[in-house]
């Protein structure tokens, strides 16, 4: 037996067919949700440094626009060129390259997964949604950082709270990376698989400010570092005739002398003098 169907059942499942198709586009096609770290919108920039460097700032929105990092007197400039990619939740990821590296940006998680040349994966930064703590590749081999104290050939295993008498918190993965910190100030734990950085005070774990660095060569980077924060002062003329002169009559005239730090300079220990 043929089915017969009227005008009215044929337009009638016109209708229903036209609605699936608008509600799956609406679905599809709906704005996602705003990009979101430590409850606050904001806005993911990845700016070039170097071909060996990128800078990735987490930007809190504030009016609808990203607030600008404010300086805190440890880098040797505020900015090292425009923004190549910024990203604040409209697709689920971007593939960007800056110099001889290619960065994957990711929404869920929030993540940096950096690749060299060859492709192969040098680091990876996750950025979480809820407290803003960023965990990173520690990887199998040693880890040089933070200044002076606690281990100083391999700080994998340990934890700092950056309370040395020079904390500096830059990072060498001697794999063949590094990583500076410059915002906020925080702590370190590199007691798990992954290190682990926590803004000192849970509020300010914006704005977000950290260079990524990928090298085989360890003098590139050393030579990176200091295109960020700049080069040791040279030291005057009378600070190396001092120098220069024997170790016994150095020694003689630092004996009961208190003011070697206007000497020397205020960055210079009096014990290494006698170094």
């Amino acid at each position: 037996m043929t089915n017969r169907y009227d005008r009215r059942d044929i337009l009638k499942g016109a209708g229903a067919i036209c609605a699936t198709n608008l509600l799956w586009v609406a679905s599809n096609t709906a704005p996602q949700q705003n990009l979101q770290v430590a409850d606050r919108d904001v806005e993911v920039q990845l700016s070039p440094v170097s071909p060996h460097t990128f800078r990735l700032s987490v930007l809190p929105i504030e009016g609808g626009q990203p607030q600008p990092l404010k300086s805190n007197g440890s880098l040797v400039q505020a900015s090292w060129g425009a923004p190549l990619a910024k990203f604040k939740g409209g697709e689920n990821e971007r593939v960007v390259k800056s110099g001889q590296l290619n960065i994957k940006l990711s929404r869920s998680p929030l993540r940096a997964m950096v690749e060299n040349a060859k492709g192969e994966v040098v680091q990876h930064v996750t950025i979480d949604s809820e407290s803003g703590a960023v965990s990173f590749l520690l990887g199998n081999s040693a880890l040089l950082a933070l200044g002076e104290g606690g281990p100083q050939f391999d700080r994998r295993g340990s934890t700092d709270a950056m309370r040395s008498g020079v904390p500096i918190p830059w990072l060498i993965g001697t794999a063949g990376w590094a990583l500076y910190f410059h915002q906020p100030f925080g702590t370190f734990d590199f007691t798990g698989n992954e290190g682990k950085f926590l803004a000192k005070d849970p509020g300010s774990a914006l704005p977000l400010d950290i260079f990524v660095v990928a090298s085989q060569e360890p003098k590139e980077l050393m030579a990176e570092y200091a295109t960020l924060t700049g080069h040791p002062e040279a030291p005057r003329n009378q600070r190396l005739r001092w120098f220069r002169a024997p170790r016994s009559k150095r020694t003689a005239q630092c004996a009961g002398r208190a003011d070697l730090p206007q000497i020397f300079g205020a960055a210079l220990s009096p014990a290494a003098v006698f170094v």
